[in-house]
């Protein structure tokens, strides 16, 4: 099957399937606007190229029982691969975006060199086709969903920034193309916020949503948004605006030249740091003497550390202050606030919902969807990493 030799009116049926349910012909003519005979000859001709197939039957309400059609999700693969600062995501999937494989790699790009941990990507990618039986043929390509800077046309990083030190073996790195190299596929990339909005907003449990907004809380503070079925991007191809979005203008030196930027008070380093302070300052606290890291906060969130959960929850409080000047001048109908805050447990959620409703009302919740984590949890940027390269092949607007 190649997607390429489709006419326009099969790309549609099969888009259509390929983000929907299963459907019949009546079903399809109707979200299509189309006659009986041209859906069947359509239908006819997917099936002839061994693109759909008959899945089942739904029950008769006089005559013929209807037959429900589907993609063949099984003709071919794609690969979703997530390149955060402290470890790689990487997940294999079908055309509808369901799960075969999936691999963590603790590999911190802020600490290995770019060829180690493309090397790992690659050789994952090679032991995910041998689990499947598959051959690299079958993949339509990878989608890479990185941090920023990056020139999405060139797929080369710019000067990517460890919170206030430049990460200098990752600057003006090709990465698109070594990974091209190394594992022989076609790369589309994108930023890891983009491509986690874009999962949420096509596969995630509401499709539906006209402006969607969705926040990576990691070291930095990453936004992917998309309205009215666009991607929006900024002018100067970082990722990380929102992070240097002011909140106290007496606040503390930001290496981008500001006070008070909210990533100093609402990321992954600030909650280490606040835990650190309140750690020195009596606090108690489950988490032993010895090296802080958030991995041990997060443990120690889990178990119901007092201090820790205070913690994160005044870090959700700054960046609800933030997220509410925010919504003052957009006009999402849902927000996904994901990243590694929110997967420590509730505690940072709350703590902006708390700043929200103290700013807005209550009914701010009403009127706007808030969501903790992605539909796909913290896969949501690798599984949207994936179908950006399933719409980059399709050629589709929303990118």
């Amino acid at each position: 099957m190649n997607v390429r030799d489709f006419s326009n009116d099969e790309l549609l049926v099969f888009e259509t399937l390929q983000k929907g349910k299963p459907a019949t012909k009546k079903e399809l003519e109707a979200r299509l606007g189309w006659t009986a005979s041209t859906t069947n000859r359509v239908i006819q001709s997917l099936l002839q190229k061994d693109a759909v197939a008959e899945i089942g039957q739904l029950e008769s309400s006089g005559g013929r029982r209807p037959s429900l059609f589907d993609i063949r999700a099984d003709k071919g693969l794609l690969l979703g691969i997530h390149i955060s600062f402290g470890f790689v995501q990487m997940v294999l999937c079908d055309l509808k975006m369901h799960l075969l494989e999936q691999k963590v790699l603790l590999l911190p790009p802020v600490r290995e060199d770019p060829e180690t941990v493309l090397e790992a990507i690659a050789g994952t990618f090679q032991n995910f086709l041998r689990r499947q039986d598959r051959r690299p043929e079958e993949v339509l390509g990878a989608g890479l969903g990185i941090f920023g800077p990056l020139d999405r046309e060139t797929g080369v990083i710019g000067s990517p920034m460890d919170f206030d030190q430049p990460i200098t073996a990752w600057t003006n790195l090709p990465v698109r193309d070594m990974l091209r190299k190394k594992m022989g596929i076609p790369v589309y990339a994108d930023f890891a916020c983009n491509t986690a909005a874009l999962a949420e907003y096509c596969y995630g449990e509401h499709q539906s949503n006209r402006n969607l907004a969705l926040f990576l809380c990691d070291m930095d503070i990453s936004l992917g948004q998309i309205a009215s079925g666009r991607i929006l991007r900024r002018m100067d191809d970082r990722d990380d605006g929102f992070s240097h979005v002011s909140i106290d203008l007496n606040g503390e030196m930001c290496y981008c030249g500001k006070r008070g930027c909210v990533h100093q008070y609402a990321s992954v380093r600030a909650v280490i740091k606040r835990v650190r302070q309140r750690i020195s300052s009596g606090a108690p606290t489950l988490i032993t003497a010895g090296h802080i890291d958030f991995g041990r906060i997060q443990a120690a969130a889990e178990a119901g550390d007092e201090t820790v959960l205070a913690a994160l929850k005044e870090a959700g409080n700054y960046f609800g202050s933030a997220l509410s000047d925010y919504l003052n001048t957009m006009d999402p109908d849902r927000v996904v606030i994901g990243g590694s805050l929110t997967e420590a447990g509730p505690a940072f959620f709350n703590g902006v919902i708390s700043a929200l409703v103290r700013s807005h009302g209550p009914a701010i919740t009403r009127n706007i969807c808030f969501r903790s984590g992605g539909s796909f949890g913290r896969l949501t940027a690798a599984v949207g990493a994936a179908a950006l390269c399933y719409e980059a092949t399709m050629e589709n607007p929303i990118l």
